[in-house]
């Protein structure tokens, strides 16, 4: 059976380009969704305030209760420049990785896919951590990787990576995020930056 994945990153709450919380809303309306993934960047480290992270948890709140849907995140280097993985209230089920130094497998009840995604730990974070991923088990597998991968699309650089090392994990899937320009790779396998402002719909 077929699992239907929404897929969103780079939100930047509080931000003037930010497509806002009722976007969210809007996008998941009417299409058939699983899993909610978001991919990293949650609020936005220079116009983001408090009442931004509340929103933010509110907006996962309505997601989980209101529509039922669960959700599966992982930290970006926004996120990571202001701590917000200590400030962020733990909602159920919203699974995220507790850790930057482990790449965490994240199941949730039901669904079977296995999600495995690192938090960012901090605002440049150049380490390599493609060797944390392990290789895909039996069964299907989807990457959730905040990443500027080999650098000519971001300004940035972020857990560098290259696009051959995450499909050579055997990953059903890629979902990235931190490039804020839309990017959809030919590959193997699915492999995108959602982007600001898009949200992909994938079944896996």
């Amino acid at each position: 059976m077929s699992t239907h994945l929404a897929i969103f990153g780079d939100f930047h709450l509080g931000a003037p380009f930010c497509p806002g919380v009722q976007w969210v809303i809007d996008k998941l309306e009417g299409h058939p969704v699983d899993v909610v993934i978001f991919t990293g960047d949650l609020v936005d480290m220079r116009h983001g305030t408090a009442a931004d992270i509340d929103a933010a948890a509110d907006l996962f709140r309505h997601i989980t209760t209101e529509m039922n849907l669960p959700v599966v995140m992982i930290w970006g280097n926004h996120d990571a420049a202001q701590d917000l993985a200590s400030q962020f209230p733990d909602i159920p089920e919203v699974y995220r990785p507790r850790s930057t130094d482990a790449v965490d497998k994240l199941s949730v009840p039901g669904v079977p896919v296995d999600f495995y995604g690192i938090n960012v730990a901090q605002r440049l974070d150049e380490r390599d951590v493609v060797e944390l991923f392990p290789p895909a088990e039996e069964g299907t597998a989807v990457g959730i990787f905040h990443t500027s991968l080999t650098g000519e699309w971001s300004k940035k650089p972020c857990l560098p990576a290259t696009r051959e090392a995450l499909y050579a994990k055997g990953y059903d899937a890629w979902a990235l995020g931190h490039v804020h320009a839309p990017h959809d790779f030919d590959g193997p396998v699915p492999m995108a930056w959602p982007g600001t402002g898009r949200m992909l719909f994938w079944e896996v």
